[in-house]
């Protein structure tokens, strides 16, 4: 069975340690990590501006790809909350990394919660999995019930 790509949103100033650490959470819920900051990094640099411009180009048609965004860190910054309305214009799964590992708890029956890297449930401000496509990670989003 192919796995549903999931684009990682993190603040700019992430570590590339913390990305990876993201992208191995989610690969262990099941989904292929699409980390635009941790590979594109590898050749571009955000300081030249046409390379900067070129790794936002990059970024984007990445997360047009993707089946989810996935929202990874404590705070949104300026970057994450375009990344998040991207998202939402393509009417991609938009939910958190918490979100992720419930929804997998709930469907395993295990705990798999990542609290070194998850948003506090009180300060999500995007849509998640559990508001309106429950099932949405088997499939096609599909409209709540």
């Amino acid at each position: 069975m192919d796995k549903a790509f999931a684009y990682i949103c993190a603040s700019e100033e992430a570590a590339s340690r913390l990305l990876r650490r993201y992208c191995k959470k989610i690969f262990e819920l099941g989904y292929v990590p699409i980390c635009p900051q941790l590979s594109e990094s590898q050749y571009l640099s955000p300081d030249n501006p046409e390379e900067r411009k070129a790794m936002h180009e990059i970024s984007r048609q990445k997360l047009a790809r993707c089946r989810m965004l996935v929202v990874c860190g404590r705070e949104i910054t300026g970057q994450m909350s375009v990344e998040i309305g991207a998202a939402e214009k393509h009417h991609l799964i938009c939910t958190t990394l918490e979100g992720l590992a419930k929804i997998r708890e709930a469907e395993d029956g295990t705990s798999s919660l990542c609290h070194f890297c998850c948003i506090p449930p009180s300060t999500v401000s995007v849509a998640s999995i559990a508001f309106g496509y429950p099932n949405a990670f088997r499939g096609a989003p599909r409209s709540p019930a």
